[in-house]
């Protein structure tokens, strides 16, 4: 994923776990606390986003957050690769059997 489509998902996952809370208001440099988040609420978000998203948070770095864009920052950098299938000199993707 890039920046723009981890953004987008963190955005829109925030966006479904605080009541009435729009969409088009959240950005990278909303405060939780601005969004209607305590301090436990912000806990069971990053749970959430840790299932959500295949991640993470190392528990020391993540009580630093206080920004939306604190945990896109924290994705993107941890975000597992994903897998590329190249082909190889015959031509065939790697995981895959000649015959």
């Amino acid at each position: 994923m890039d920046t723009a489509d981890i953004e987008a998902k963190v955005i829109q996952f925030i966006a479904t776990k605080v009541e009435n809370l729009d969409v088009s208001t959240i950005s990278r440099a909303s405060k939780f606390d601005e969004l209607g988040l305590d301090s436990m609420d912000t806990i069971q978000l990053l749970f959430d986003a840790e299932d959500n998203f295949g991640i993470n948070f190392e528990s020391e770095e993540a009580k630093s957050f206080t920004t939306v864009g604190d945990i896109i920052g924290y994705i993107e950098k941890h975000q597992s690769p994903e897998p590329h299938n190249e082909p190889d000199a015959s031509g065939m993707a790697s995981d895959q059997e000649g015959t």
